[in-house]
């Protein structure tokens, strides 16, 4: 059905990712993350953001709502229900929040995004992408456009060729004019690789300027409120690939992603972007930050530590920063019954 072509090797992949850039392992004062306790954290939470007040914003994504907790992660409010329904959440992803016009946006699985008056949690309408452009996870909100900075595609490719994927698009609240600022060829297998490390994610760094960073091949734009791009970062790393039948292995893509350094996020420091990269399971951290200047030349690496939790670390899935600084990091466990955990941890910048 797809074009087959040979699989990276593990060894070679991680050569690459060394050759073209990849945070090293640096041996300076780690940031540390204690892990907070948060009964109210949902089982399954895949996204989160912060508002103005300190207040996270969860993606609940087995209970298809959206959870916010106070900044001791207390429980505040739920948003939406799980359903098919209007204004209810199937398999809900990620989530973006603009406090200036109040309104809270949810993608799903389906590409569909659901918004919401950000204040009441009052349903407002459903939008669903133009043509057959389908949208990943990772896009934020301005007060004139919907910028999409994880990767998507034209729809999904049903032949041996290759088809158009999307790593930088936008479109008015309405969905209508349709900008692609980048895009790649791409075949099947460049495909999975989309499905497993296509996730982008955005930050505001300043007045009308946003941060935006993908997970792999890993990189750092700017960009302004309709999308376009002002400057940007070399890219570290490659475009991953697999054969399609990977993905019907058991355990394959949990394991793809543990041995595979990748990007998990964005925070800032003063005028100082990091990007927070995964790191295999080895001696060292297990997680870092490589940070650049606002040129966005490297700007030196800060190793991070995870307090430990029962089980094993399953994922890292989303970082939000508060406007005092504070960072939190949502990540999961696998336990030895076999259940997934989420754990929400935090951390001080110096």
């Amino acid at each position: 059905m797809y074009k087959r072509m040979e699989v990276l090797c593990l060894g070679a992949l991680m050569a690459t990712l060394a050759l073209t850039g990849a945070p090293p392992r640096a041996p300076e004062r780690a940031l540390a993350f204690r892990c907070m306790p948060c009964p109210a954290l949902p089982k399954m939470a895949v996204d989160m953001t912060v508002d103005s007040t300190g207040c996270l914003w969860v993606v609940d994504r087995a209970g298809g709502k959206i959870v916010v907790l106070n900044s001791e992660g207390k429980f505040v409010r739920a948003i939406s229900s799980p359903g098919s329904g209007p204004g209810q959440l199937s398999d809900p992803l990620a989530l973006a929040l603009n406090e200036s016009l109040n309104l809270l946006a949810v993608c799903n699985s389906t590409a569909a995004l659901d918004f919401f008056e950000a204040s009441s949690g009052r349903f407002k309408s459903t939008l669903v992408l133009p043509g057959p452009y389908e949208a990943f996870t990772g896009f934020f909100v301005t007060p004139s456009r919907i910028v999409y900075c994880g990767s998507g595609r034209e729809s999904a490719p049903r032949t041996n060729g290759p088809f158009r994927a999307l790593s930088l698009f936008s479109t008015s609240m309405e969905g209508r004019g349709l900008r692609i600022e980048r895009s790649f060829q791409a075949n099947a297998e460049e495909a999975v690789g989309l499905m497993l490390f296509g996730h982008g994610f955005a930050i505001p760094f300043k007045k009308d300027v946003w941060a935006i960073g993908r997970s792999l091949p890993a990189q750092v734009l700017l960009v302004d409120d309709e999308g376009r791009v002002l400057r940007e970062s070399r890219a570290q790393g490659i475009q991953p690939r697999w054969p399609l039948a990977k993905l019907s292995e058991p355990g394959w893509t949990t394991r793809i992603k543990q041995e595979t350094p990748h990007a998990v996020g964005l925070i800032k420091d003063k005028d100082k972007i990091g990007l927070v990269w995964v790191h295999p399971p080895k001696p060292g951290p297990i997680m870092s930050i490589g940070w650049f200047r606002s040129d966005l030349t490297p700007g030196g690496t800060t190793p991070i530590s995870l307090e430990a939790v029962p089980g094993k670390i399953a994922g890292v899935y989303s970082l939000a920063q508060a406007p005092s600084g504070r960072v939190y990091l949502l990540a999961s466990s696998t336990q030895d019954s076999g259940d997934k955990v989420s754990h929400l941890y935090v951390a001080n910048l110096p």
